[in-house]
């Protein structure tokens, strides 16, 4: 992930530390929409870190109560995994987040 990236989830964990809620999702809608925007020239594991972004925004949506838009979230980020791939320790975690 990019430093943009990971600053951002970052400071959406740390809004949800001090119970801001509505600002730990802004920061976490952020850091996805970093996410999608970062191209690293392996096209699998650019897919993997957005799905690791749609997991941190469906976690925010679900401490925040919203437990309908945390199942959409996590639902993308399985959505977007790649299948029949052979995956690295964090790319099997990331999916057994989701």
């Amino acid at each position: 992930a990019s430093l943009q990236t990971l600053c951002l989830t970052m400071r959406s964990r740390l809004a949800l530390a001090a119970g801001d809620n509505a600002q730990a999702a802004r920061f976490a809608k952020e850091a996805l929409e970093s996410a999608r925007a970062e191209r690293s020239g392996d096209t699998v594991a650019d897919r993997y870190k957005i799905a690791a972004a749609f997991r941190h925004l469906g976690d925010m949506y679900r401490a925040a109560g919203s437990l309908a838009e945390a199942s959409k979230a996590w639902s993308a980020g399985l959505a977007i995994l790649p299948s029949n791939v052979t995956e690295t320790p964090f790319e099997s975690n990331i999916r057994s987040q989701l």
